[in-house]
């Protein structure tokens, strides 16, 4: 049996479209590194559920609500 590696299983409850719902994913020195010359603006590090929430709803604004996390 194989199983997904734990930080899968946290990204699979990760809903980009509610941060208030996946808050509880996030410790508040959680820190996500994002990393894109096509959009400098929202390069660097987004700490805490807020920072993380934040990052995510303006990473929606960009992609027009088409960004989507898909694990592998």
């Amino acid at each position: 049996m194989t199983e997904d590696h734990p930080a899968l299983a946290v990204l699979g409850q990760l809903d980009t479209s509610d941060m208030a719902a996946s808050a509880h994913l996030f410790t508040e020195d959680s820190v996500w590194h994002y990393s894109n010359p096509n959009l400098p603006d929202l390069q660097g590090d987004h700490v805490g559920p807020e920072g993380i929430g934040a990052f995510f709803a303006a990473l929606a604004a960009k992609s027009q609500g088409k960004f989507r996390v898909e694990p592998v």
